[in-house]
C-alpha cells in the first residue's frame, strides 16, 4: 500500500483530471431527440388542425384547418409587406398571411467588429427560422377565416413608432377582419383586431397568437441560463428548456399574464388581451418550437364588432425597458425575463448598483471595482475576525502537537482536549470559512449580472479586455498577444486567470495552514492550478472582481499579521 503522501498527491492529480474531463464531457452535449408526442394533430406536410379548448358551445362543430405560418403557399399572386422602420428595429410584416417574418436589431452586432446586425425574426424556408403570427379560427367548416395563405389589404407601407398601419380583410360572407399595428420607441407591438359581423347571423370564432422557432442544431445548454420556453401564469414564473419541451408537450389553463421564447439576450413575448380567457401551449415537433395562446369561443352577433388588444414584444431585454412596460402595461414579472435566477433578491440590486456605478464613470469594467471594494469594506469585520482567529490558531499549534503526543491512541479524548484549549484560547477553527460563505453568494450572483445581462455584453474595460462578458481573449502560449501567430482554442490561458492564481496563491502563503490533514495540505497546495484551469473561460469581469478581492484580501492580511506580530 502506498503511503499517504503519495495517496493524497495522486487524488489532486485525479480531481484535475475530472474537472477537465467533466468540462469536455459538456462541451460535447448532444442535441435533445426528436418528440413524438404532440398536441398538434398534423394531417400532412403543409396542413395542420388547432385543437381550441372543447365546450358544450362547441363540442358538435368541427375544426378548421390552418396552413402552418411557416409554409410557402404555391400560388401566384404577390403579396407586399409592410416595412418595419424604428431607431430599434427594422424588418418587415408579409401581407401575405400576416406573418412577422423579418426583424433586425438596429444597435446590436454580432460581434465587436459591428458589421453584422441581430437578426432576431427571420423566416427560412430550409433553415433556422423564427416567426410570429396572430389570427382567427373557427370551428364550423362553413365560417371562412384568414388562413397564411389570405393576402391583406393595406394603404399603409411603414410601420413607424409615428405611424400605425391599418389592415383590413372581408370574406365572402360577410365577416371583415382588421388589425391595426402600431409600434413604441423600443420594442413593444401594440395588436389591435377586430371582427365586424355583417352575415345576418351569430358566428364562433376563436383567437390566437404563435412564436414559431425552428432550430435545425441545439446548442448545447448552458446550466447558469435559461434558454426556451417562458411565460407567467396566475403571476407564477415557468421555465422550460428547449431540451425538456422536446420531451413533452406543456398546456397552461389558469390566467395568462404573457408568454414567449427567451434567448440569452433577446426574447419574442406575446402579452394576450385580458378581457378575454386563453390556453396556452408550449409544443415541439420536427425542430420547431412553438408557444401559441387559443381562445375560448367567441360569439359575435349579427352587426356586432367585437375588439382584442394584445401586445407583442420583440427585442433585446434591456431591464430597464422591461421594468418600464411591467409599470405602464402591468405586465407581472416582466423583468423575469432576465434569468436572474435563485438569488434574485440579490442579483437583481447588485446589476442596479453597478449600473449606478456604470452611470457615474461610464466604464462597466471600474463599476467592477468600485463594488468589489464595497463589498470588501462590508465584509471587513468578518474578515478581520477570521484573520485573527487563523493567526491565534498558528500560536496554540505547539499546544495541539503536544496534545497529539499525550493522547496518540485516544481519538475521543484527544479531541475533547482540543476544544478545551480552543476554548480557553478563545479560538474558533471554522471562523476563517464565514469570509467564503458570504464571499459565494456574492460571486454568484456577480457571475449571473456579467452573463445573462445585456448591459455587459460588448461592454469594454481597459487595453485587451473589449468583452467584460465573454473570457480572456489573450494567450499564454503567443506570450499574451505579443507573438503573432493564433494559438488552439482548445488550449486557451489568458492573463486574467494566471493572475487570479497568483493572488489566490499568494494569500495562502500569508495564511500559512496550520493543519496536520494532509488531505487539507494537499487542496491548498493544488487550489490555484485547479483554479486556474476551472476558471479560463469565465468572463472577464468576474476574473476581475476576484482578482482585486484577492488583492484588498491580501493586503487586510498583510496588516493584519503585522499588527499582531
Amino acid at each position: 500500500m502506498k503511503d499517504d503522501k503519495s495517496f493524497y498527491k495522486n487524488l489532486i492529480i485525479a480531481t484535475i483530471l475530472s474537472t477537465l474531463l467533466i468540462t469536455m464531457w459538456n462541451g460535447l452535449t448532444k442535441n435533445p431527440e426528436e418528440n413524438q408526442e404532440t398536441k398538434i394533430i398534423e394531417q400532412e406536410e403543409n396542413q395542420i388542425i388547432l385543437q381550441p379548448e372543447i365546450t358544450e358551445e362547441t363540442q358538435t362543430t368541427k375544426q378548421k384547418e390552418i396552413v402552418p405560418i411557416n409554409s410557402k403557399p404555391k400560388i401566384e399572386q404577390q403579396a407586399d409587406s409592410i416595412k418595419i422602420n424604428t431607431r430599434k428595429l427594422q424588418g418587415e410584416i408579409s401581407l401575405r398571411g400576416l406573418t412577422f417574418n423579418k426583424l433586425i436589431l438596429q444597435t446590436y452586432y454580432q460581434d465587436l467588429k459591428k458589421i453584422e446586425k441581430i437578426v432576431l425574426l427571420d423566416e427560412q424556408e430550409n433553415g433556422n427560422s423564427y416567426i410570429v403570427d396572430f389570427g382567427w379560427i373557427s370551428q364550423d367548416k362553413n365560417i371562412e377565416t384568414p388562413t397564411s395563405n389570405t393576402i391583406w389589404n393595406s394603404k399603409n407601407k411603414e410601420l413607424t413608432a409615428t405611424t400605425p398601419a391599418i389592415l383590413d380583410w372581408t370574406n365572402n360572407q360577410g365577416l371583415k377582419f382588421q388589425i391595426i399595428l402600431s409600434i413604441d420607441e423600443n420594442y413593444m407591438f401594440n395588436i389591435q383586431q377586430s371582427v365586424t359581423n355583417s352575415t345576418g347571423k351569430s358566428v364562433v370564432l376563436i383567437p390566437y397568437g404563435r412564436i414559431s422557432k425552428t432550430i435545425k442544431e441545439l446548442e448545447k445548454a448552458i446550466f447558469i441560463l435559461h434558454e426556451g420556453a417562458i411565460g407567467v401564469f396566475d403571476n407564477q414564473l415557468e421555465e422550460i428548456t428547449y431540451k425538456n419541451l422536446a420531451k413533452k408537450d406543456y398546456k397552461f389553463e389558469n390566467n395568462t399574464n404573457w408568454f414567449g421564447i427567451t434567448d440569452k439576450y433577446w426574447l419574442t413575448a406575446i402579452i394576450p388581451d385580458k378581457n378575454h380567457s386563453f390556453i396556452t401551449k408550449f409544443s415541439y415537433k420536427n425542430n420547431k418550437y412553438k408557444t401559441e395562446f387559443i381562445g375560448k369561443n367567441i360569439t359575435i352577433y349579427n352587426d356586432q364588432t367585437i375588439n382584442l388588444n394584445n401586445y407583442f414584444f420583440a427585442g433585446a431585454k434591456e431591464l430597464n425597458i422591461l421594468d418600464k412596460y411591467s409599470k405602464d402595461l402591468n405586465i407581472p414579472l416582466f423583468d423575469r425575463a432576465v434569468d436572474f435566477g435563485w438569488y434574485y433578491f440579490l442579483t437583481k440590486p447588485i446589476y442596479i448598483l453597478l449600473k449606478l456605478f456604470y452611470n457615474l464613470i461610464g466604464n462597466f469594467g471600474v463599476a467592477i471595482l468600485i463594488l468589489t471594494l464595497i463589498v470588501k469594506i462590508l465584509t471587513y469585520p468578518l474578515s478581520k475576525k477570521s484573520f485573527v482567529s487563523m493567526a491565534k490558531m498558528k500560536t496554540v499549534q505547539p499546544k495541539v502537537s503536544a496534545l497529539k503526543k499525550e493522547y496518540p491512541n485516544d481519538k475521543s479524548k484527544l479531541n475533547k482536549e482540543i476544544m478545551k484549549l480552543y476554548q480557553k484560547e478563545k479560538v474558533n477553527p471554522m471562523s476563517g470559512c464565514l469570509p467564503m460563505f458570504i464571499q459565494i453568494p456574492i460571486f454568484f450572483s456577480l457571475y449571473k449580472v456579467l452573463y445573462v445581462t445585456l448591459d455587459m455584453r460588448h461592454a469594454p474595460f481597459f487595453a485587451f479586455i473589449k468583452d467584460l462578458s465573454a473570457p480572456d481573449p489573450t494567450n499564454i502560449l503567443n506570450l499574451f498577444g505579443l507573438l503573432s501567430f493564433e494559438t488552439s482554442a482548445s488550449f486557451h490561458i489568458g492573463l486574467l486567470p494566471i493572475l487570479m492564481s497568483v493572488t489566490i496563491y499568494l494569500q495562502q502563503k500569508l495564511n500559512t495552514q496550520v493543519t496536520d490533514n494532509e488531505t487539507a495540505k494537499a487542496m491548498t497546495k493544488y487550489m490555484p492550478i485547479i483554479f486556474l484551469f476551472l476558471f479560463i473561460n469565465f468572463p472577464a469581469g468576474l476574473l476581475i472582481y476576484w482578482i482585486f478581492s484577492n488583492i484588498i484580501t491580501i493586503v487586510q492580511q498583510f496588516l493584519i499579521n503585522k499588527k499582531i506580530k
